[in-house]
């Protein structure tokens, strides 16, 4: 009887403190929740339907952070009362930084176990969580991030918008992280951040380049940067989110500005910054130069397409020094790029330097 008495008061210990132990259970169960976290700059008009595609969501534990960006618009009363409605969404009021810093000021408030970026006019397919927190709990050794596939639509074809049927998700795992997932990417763009739940801890030191604006290539530079150190991933194929397009909006960059190209022409050189711990002449390596490049001529179409040409002109110059420093290769551009760039960057004269 000696021997039971200790486990004995040990059982009754436990059975009059079942209430508080049922809410520790809760405290620790909240801390594997999903942090999402949107910059908001002059979204009224769209964010309280971002915010309900997430509120929709089949898996409900998660926290909504939404910083404010030094919105000009009413974002900021229409946050006030999203987070007056909804107890688990959060407000953080800023000067406007750009979205990199919001970012990483989200993620510093964050409190869940992963972390999840999404932009303020966008939506979720409404058991994107469930599948992506199915496919972390499920795997034989833990996963740093899941990421799945994006769908992209006008505005106006919203109400005809149907979710893809998902019955038994496939789960495709990706030991080697940075070349699983790039070789994934068939059409050599760099995928946007939106597309990957991230275990938090694993970010480690990672963070947004505040000094990259504009949507100059910022979500490409921060994942090679992860998916260097990332151990291991999981690939989803379906379309988890839907990246909406505005025609207004989209009409507000048809002109490339001095300040946009002197933005890109920076996250070349922090693309070619963030490659630098791989080794030169390896496959990986090969890999990212080609999504370098892949972005260049995707802007000179993109400007010689919608802008005038004396702006293709300025934004050739404007390349020779990373020419001349070995960022960028000729040799590596499609032939009729290289000889227009040979001519307006090489031949030209009075070429910037900077």
């Amino acid at each position: 009887m000696l021997f039971m008495k200790p486990a004995f008061c040990c059982g009754f210990y436990v059975w009059t403190r079942i209430g508080e132990l049922r809410k520790l259970a809760g405290c620790v169960r909240l801390r594997h929740m999903i942090s999402v976290i949107i910059p908001v700059y002059n979204a009224e008009q769209v964010i309280e339907r971002t915010v309900g595609s997430i509120l929709g969501q089949t898996f409900q534990d998660f926290e909504i952070i939404l910083v404010n960006d030094g919105s000009k618009d009413a974002s900021a009363s229409v946050l006030a009362k999203l987070a007056e409605r909804e107890a688990r969404i959060r407000v953080i009021t800023q000067e406007n930084t750009g979205m990199s810093k919001a970012r990483n000021v989200g993620l510093g408030a964050a409190r869940g176990d992963f972390v999840y970026f999404m932009d303020a006019d966008d939506l979720l397919h409404p058991r994107c969580f469930e599948i992506c927190m199915k496919a972390f709990n499920e795997a034989e050794e833990p996963l740093d991030f899941v990421y799945f596939d994006a769908f992209a639509l006008l505005e106006e074809d919203l109400p005809s918008l149907a979710p893809q049927r998902i019955d038994t998700p496939e789960i495709h795992l990706c030991p080697d992280p940075a070349p699983d997932v790039f070789s994934l990417e068939k059409n050599r763009i760099l995928p946007g951040v939106w597309r990957f739940i991230f275990r938090r801890a694993s970010l480690g030191s990672v963070r947004f380049d505040p000094a990259l604006r504009f949507g100059c290539g910022e979500d490409g530079i921060f994942l090679v940067a992860y998916l260097l150190q990332a151990k291991r991933g999981a690939y989803l194929p379906y379309e988890l989110y839907y990246y909406v397009r505005y025609r207004k909006i989209t009409a507000l960059y048809a002109e490339r500005s001095e300040a946009y190209m002197d933005c890109f022409l920076l996250s070349i050189r922090s693309f070619a910054q963030a490659m630098s711990p791989i080794p030169p002449h390896t496959p990986l390596y090969r890999l990212f130069r080609a999504f370098g490049v892949y972005r260049v001529v995707a802007e000179l179409r993109f400007i010689k397409k919608r802008d005038t040409k004396p702006r293709l002109k300025r934004f050739c110059k404007k390349l020779k020094p990373l020419f001349r420093e070995g960022i960028l290769q000729l040799s590596e551009f499609p032939l009729k790029w290289r000889i227009r760039l040979f001519f307006a960057t090489f031949l030209a004269p009075g070429a910037p330097e900077s």
